[in-house]
């Protein structure tokens, strides 16, 4: 409990130490950073994005097997699917980075877990896994490619943005 109330602790000007409370029941939402060679970074641009990629999941087999073979969803593989990607939400980022020699807008793509409560360890890497193949797939709006990618923050080791937006390294007086 202090440790949580006094949060940063300073070792020296270069090393400091930051504590956060974390529930290790907690399953992670993110599935991946979206690359949209879009100008728009509107609502209806962020749902048009997220409709290319429902859909081409709903049309793709192997999705369906991996994600059929990794849950424990009773009803059609048809009603499976449509559950998991009714759950997925896309926020903009509020930037853009310098991907494969374009300037995309970047986008968080979010799935609720489908491994929760007493089966959250043996469901881990089955979730890894229906993530990590989202995260490769390429969708398309109005022919404009729209790329995934999963990452690490090397700062914080989130994975909701790339290191040189960590919110860590835009706050006053950080060294790290």
């Amino acid at each position: 409990s202090y440790l949580t109330e006094r949060q940063t602790w300073v070792i020296s000007p270069v090393l400091a130490f930051h504590v956060h409370e974390f529930d290790i029941m907690e399953r992670p939402w993110t599935v991946c950073l979206v690359y949209a060679n879009i100008d728009s970074t509107t609502n209806e641009t962020g749902e048009e994005i997220l409709y290319a990629i429902k859909d081409t999941l709903w049309h793709d087999t192997k999705f369906t097997t991996l994600y059929m073979n990794n849950t424990s969803y009773t009803g059609s593989q048809q009603d499976a699917v449509l559950a998991f990607t009714n759950t997925f939400e896309l926020v903009y980022s509020g930037y853009s980075v310098t991907y494969k020699g374009n300037r995309p807008q970047v986008w968080v793509l979010y799935a609720e877990p489908f491994a929760t409560g007493k089966d959250f360890w043996e469901m881990d890497e089955a979730e890894k896994a229906v993530r990590v193949y989202i995260s490769k797939k390429e969708f398309f709006v109005d022919g404009a490619k729209v790329v995934c990618e999963r990452r690490t923050c090397v700062t914080c080791k989130a994975t909701t943005h790339h290191s040189e937006e960590c919110p860590f390294r835009k706050a006053n007086g950080w060294n790290g």
